[in-house]
């Protein structure tokens, strides 16, 4: 029973919905199965991760009729939604919940931060670095300093909509850096105001507009390496990757899938469901929220970090966000070259 990578990513979509209804299952990813090697082949499964092994183990209840049991293997639909005799087999493995990754709950005192930690006051500041909404006691990632084409007076950083957003966030309230759990006062360290923020099946996504005069307040790059990409690209499994954040700082993983349906919890109204997120091996803990997931070889931005549990980490895509969320605007290249690109794109050194 072999499946192609689009037969799976089809399966997963037909049958994700009535999976999710499954209280115990927190995600489907589409993965390569890998061989004696461990090299991805040409056979696609779907992982499940479950809360609990336990729980799916459950043989009294199944047979109760209790049980919040995943199958083994999921039909692929034909063309006309039809399901055929052909499956892809189901692997399941526990992965615990899966959270955001920004609002803590740690009691991490304020007085105690280290000030070579990434949780410390920078200005001028980039990415990897502590801030925050000033409503919130809390802190997430300052993700990268970013500009629009079309505004070269002004700058702008991105991070994740319950860093900068949150419950109860708005247009132009005060952000701040570093964030307040690590000791952040809005008289003192504001770097500007939430500009922007969005949150839905895709993306929990914000910009914020820097104050100004911003070369004062931020610079291009980030905190643990100089060496960077500006224009994202599309992530692709089994390949390296690195990341700089407020609380892990620099951590390496590996793409482990890039079709992704993900169960996260931890947001004002609850638990949500994402849809075509970037799967890693773990490289976060809570606070790192922000951070800008690379490809390490050529380091090109591929993810915008969210959420994480036990054994995996969650990213959203930027190269889908960038081309769906932030417009297109005309530009003609060094060579001459007239094409279309987004209009926020990463600010360069």
């Amino acid at each position: 029973m072999m499946a192609t990578e689009a037969e799976a990513n089809k399966t997963l979509k037909f049958h994700q919905v009535k999976l999710f209804d499954n209280y115990n299952l927190a995600k489907l990813s589409v993965v390569p199965k890998l061989d004696s090697s461990d090299k991805p082949t040409t056979d696609w499964l779907i992982e499940a991760g479950v809360i609990s092994l336990a729980v799916q183990a459950n043989a009294s209840a199944q047979s109760a009729g209790l049980a919040e049991n995943v199958p083994n293997e999921l039909f692929i639909p034909d063309q006309n939604g039809q399901l055929t005799a052909q499956s892809v087999t189901v692997r399941i493995v526990e992965v615990g919940e899966i959270r955001t990754v920004a609002h803590l709950v740690a009691n991490e005192d304020p007085s105690s931060v280290d000030l070579l930690s990434y949780k410390n006051r920078v200005r001028p500041v980039n990415g990897g670095n502590s801030v925050g909404n000033a409503r919130y006691n809390d802190a997430g990632t300052f993700g990268s300093v970013v500009k629009l084409r079309s505004d070269d007076a002004n700058r702008y950083f991105i991070s994740c909509w319950h860093v900068l957003a949150g419950g109860s966030g708005v247009t132009g309230d005060a952000l701040i850096q570093p964030g307040r759990l690590d000791g952040g006062f809005s008289s003192v360290d504001i770097i500007g105001t939430l500009y922007w923020f969005l949150l839905n099946d895709d993306f929990d996504v914000a910009l914020g507009l820097v104050s100004n005069p911003w070369q004062k307040v931020v610079t291009p790059g980030y905190r643990g390496f100089s060496r960077f990409g500006t224009i994202p690209v599309s992530p692709v499994v089994q390949k390296p990757v690195t990341k700089c954040g407020r609380t892990t700082e620099v951590t390496t993983g590996t793409i482990l899938s890039t079709n992704t349906s993900v169960r996260v919890a931890g947001y004002p109204t609850g638990t949500r469901l994402f849809l075509n997120q970037i799967e890693t091996t773990v490289m976060s803990q809570p606070g790192d929220s922000g951070s800008i997931l690379f490809h390490s070889a050529e380091m090109a931005p591929v993810g915008l970090l969210f959420a994480g549990g036990q054994t995996r980490s969650y990213h959203n895509n930027l190269k889908v966000l960038f081309d769906t969320q932030f417009g297109k605007r005309r530009v003609v290249t060094q060579s001459g070259i007239d094409i279309e690109l987004p209009e926020v794109i990463f600010d360069g050194l």
